[in-house]
């Protein structure tokens, strides 16, 4: 919970124009984890102390003026259609009641107002205060998540008036303070403007509510490399902090052990249970009446904080499918993201070469909610 006094002289405003035309349907509802989008972002700003809440829309309606009340949020409609974000921008600046407001777009559900902490605080500790303060993180400047001064309004009013629809477009020639954050906060600033994008976030939502992060790699057949892929994948892992677990899902009813064996015995003898240990480990073999609940099997791993379940077709959500020397591939509604040697297989999923490790750490890292640790020099 964000409690410092300086928020008190920021308004918060969230934009939600509607258009999605990159989704294909309006996004501001679309759910990740039984909420939607729209929720996702006023449910963190609800939480900021800060002066007012302001949710700007291009055209109202009973649905967003009852989240804007479940919210505390005031409702800015466009006075007029069709400018995009750059309408809203010049309205919630004109009417806000502070020096500066924090700008978010409403497809940024994993955003967290306490990494801009700092940058309000040195903000406002400064006697000459610029017109707007960009995050930037992994070299990429934010315009959302930004702190915008009032005096931007008039601006953004004449660029409207000459035509321009673009934030960046007035923000070039103004000038600007650059507040470097940590690469570890980049997920932050995702945007979810794609079905692909949505892919992605619903992967990595479902693990923000797990105790144990868990992803699978999956394949529709054989020899397509699953084994490979994780071993290939877990030095990247582990060389970033990530104590990472395995657990094989499809075994054909293989046995641990061997004829002969005293474990192999006390399981023909009728035990349910054997488990075998040693100075540096420890293995448990259990009968069940059927297969085992993934998430159950991997919370019995100690001291790891992701499972990768390597599985043709029994995996848990999310899912990193692969394909090898074939068009076709294993995808499911849970498949967040494919690695490919036959790239262009579909347009609402994020593919990558099957053989790029780099990427893969950096999905995985995302899928799992987990933060990359820096490597000494």
């Amino acid at each position: 919970m964000l409690k410092h006094a300086v928020w008190r002289n920021v308004t918060v405003i969230v934009m939600a124009g509607g258009k999605s035309r990159r989704m294909g349907e309006d996004k501001r509802w679309l759910a990740i984890e039984g909420q939607s989008l729209l929720e996702w972002v006023l449910a963190k700003a609800e939480q900021v102390p800060a002066k007012e809440l302001l949710l700007s829309v291009e055209e109202a309606s009973p649905m967003l003026r009852e989240l804007a009340g479940c919210y505390d949020a005031r409702l800015l409609e466009d006075r007029e259609k069709g400018n995009g974000p750059m309408q809203g921008l010049w309205q919630g600046l004109s009417e806000m009641q502070t020096e500066y407001a924090c700008v978010l777009s409403c497809d940024m559900p994993f955003f967290d107002f306490s990494i801009l902490e700092e940058m309000v605080k040195e903000t406002f500790s400064k006697a000459e205060r610029p017109m707007a303060v960009i995050p930037v993180t992994g070299g990429h400047r934010q315009s959302w998540g930004a702190l915008y001064h009032r005096s931007m309004a008039e601006h953004f009013e004449k660029a409207l008036q000459a035509g321009k629809r673009e934030p960046w477009d007035v923000l070039e020639g103004l000038e600007q303070a650059f507040y470097e954050l940590p690469e570890e906060h980049r997920a932050a600033f995702f945007n979810v403007n794609t079905q692909a994008d949505l892919r992605l976030a619903r992967g990595r939502a479902r693990n923000l509510s797990r105790k144990m992060k868990m992803i699978t790699i999956s394949a529709p057949r054989s020899q397509t490399g699953k084994t490979t892929f994780i071993e290939r994948l877990l030095p990247k892992l582990q060389e970033s902090g990530l104590r990472v677990g395995v657990v094989k899902s499809d075994c054909n009813d293989q046995e641990i052990d061997h004829p002969g064996k005293d474990s192999y015995r006390f399981h023909e003898a009728g035990a349910d249970a054997v488990a075998l240990v040693s100075s540096d480990g420890y293995c448990i073999q259990q009968r069940t009446e059927g297969r085992a609940p993934l998430e159950e099997v991997a919370m019995q791993l100690q001291d790891v904080d992701l499972v990768l379940v390597e599985s043709r077709n029994h995996g848990c959500a999310p899912w990193i499918s692969l394909s090898r020397g074939t068009r076709t591939s294993l995808v499911t509604e849970d498949t967040a993201a494919l690695f490919t040697d036959t790239p262009k297989q579909n347009a609402e999923l994020r593919e990558y070469d099957l053989d790029d490790m780099e990427v893969a750490k950096e999905i995985v890292f995302f899928l799992s909610a987990q933060v990359p640790q820096k490597q000494e020099d």
